[in-house]
């Protein structure tokens, strides 16, 4: 999606057997600002991400690692892409 200040983020599954949420954070030419991978023991994927009027970011998906069935995730960041 993009983002107030012209760039964008984008939110998904790692790429790994146990792949975690992984965000990146560009700029408005696509270059890289940040990016961070999210979870625990088991799968985790971002199913969907939206910018908050702060600034920071609210994720939302399915995680594995925190239980025997499949939960829904939701993370919240800060602008700078750290957990809060």
């Amino acid at each position: 999606m993009q983002t107030a200040d012209g760039g964008y983020v984008i939110a998904t599954k790692g790429n790994s057997r146990n792949g975690d949420a992984y965000v990146i954070k560009t700029d408005a030419s696509g270059n890289e600002q940040w990016a961070g991978i999210y979870g625990g023991d088991g799968e985790d994927a971002a199913s969907a991400i939206l910018q908050r009027p702060d600034g920071g970011y609210t994720v939302v998906g399915t995680t594995r690692s925190f239980g025997s069935t499949s939960d829904i995730y939701f993370l919240r960041l800060d602008a700078s892409g750290n957990p809060q």
